[in-house]
């Protein structure tokens, strides 16, 4: 949507003189700190001064500022966008017709899950476990990863070609500690995300047993990703997370993914190399689809 409102707003003939300020705001040094005892107060005091961090925070930075105001000025075009009579067939009708649909939450309510009550059958069609990879290529079409992402990026070890790349993923929260760490805050977060997945196996029509039976697969196997996934810290290292390899090297060091029915399902053709990021996470999901009841491996590509 942001993209469809900077496009329609690309035809515009309106200039804005730039004004020149300078690169540091003194403001937001703290000069009554001593720089040689605290200088990360010294330079950010003032800053921390005028921005308290407020609860849906854990940073706030000048980039972060940036952001916001970024959101709250494409917010802006596209509600004006939206409010404007608009020409049937162009962008800012589609912009309106969007934007307007997803503010609807009296249709949205009564729709319910009919939108993607198809997936859900799709997903629960499943029986076989030779069915979860072509199952997990259809659903990343849709934006869901089940079990790994991946993306195609730049070779780090060689900058000119590119790189198809496979990526660590499953677990919904994040990182792997908040399903390992056992400290008040965390549990407190781990049960309030299986509440969640309770709740949301119930709106799509699942009594309470099933819904809380389906929330101990999905974590039964976010858990066991987790155990194996890189931490945020050990993500930070590129050399660490870069495995490059043959095709055929991959087949063979793992073979319980169908990696062609992958990759055809996904549409991508002909990869002679490619790096696997984090090569443990992706082995664990290999013994996850061969040894989990396929009835719970659709439960977590519900895409809870």
């Amino acid at each position: 949507m942001a993209v469809l409102a900077l496009a329609a707003a690309a035809g515009c003939d309106s200039k804005k003189e730039a004004v020149m300020t300078s690169g540091i705001d003194l403001t937001n040094l703290d000069t009554t700190a001593v720089q040689g005892t605290d200088f990360y107060q010294y330079a950010c005091g003032g800053w921390m001064k005028k921005h308290p961090l407020t609860n849906e925070y854990s940073r706030f930075g000048s980039f972060d500022m940036l952001a916001e105001n970024n959101r709250e000025q494409l917010k802006g075009l596209i509600v004006e966008i939206a409010a404007g009579q608009n020409a049937q067939g162009t962008i800012g009708q589609k912009i309106g017709d969007i934007y307007n649909l997803a503010m609807d939450s009296v249709k949205l309510n009564a729709d319910g899950v009919t939108p993607i009550q198809a997936d859900l059958e799709k997903i629960a069609s499943v029986k076989e476990k030779s069915e979860i990879v072509p199952l997990m290529a259809e659903l990343a079409h849709s934006g869901v990863f089940p079990y790994f992402s991946f993306y195609v990026g730049a070779d780090i070890m060689d900058s000119k070609s590119n790189l198809f790349q496979l990526y660590q993923g499953g677990i919904s929260l994040g990182e792997k500690e908040y399903y390992l760490d056992n400290d008040d805050a965390t549990v407190n977060i781990r049960n309030k995300y299986k509440e969640h997945i309770v709740k949301m196996f119930q709106l799509a029509g699942f009594d309470e047993a099933a819904a809380t039976k389906k929330m101990e697969a999905v974590m039964d196997i976010e858990t066991r990703i987790a155990k194996a996934s890189f931490s945020a810290v050990e993500q930070r290292n590129p050399a660490a997370n870069y495995h490059k390899m043959s095709l055929d090297e991959l087949k063979k060091d793992i073979p319980g993914i169908d990696w062609d029915a992958f990759l055809n399902g996904i549409g991508v053709k002909e990869v002679a190399e490619l790096s696997v990021s984090q090569v443990e996470p992706v082995k664990e999901v290999e013994k996850i689809i061969n040894s989990v009841p396929v009835e719970n491996q659709i439960a977590i590509c519900n895409g809870i």
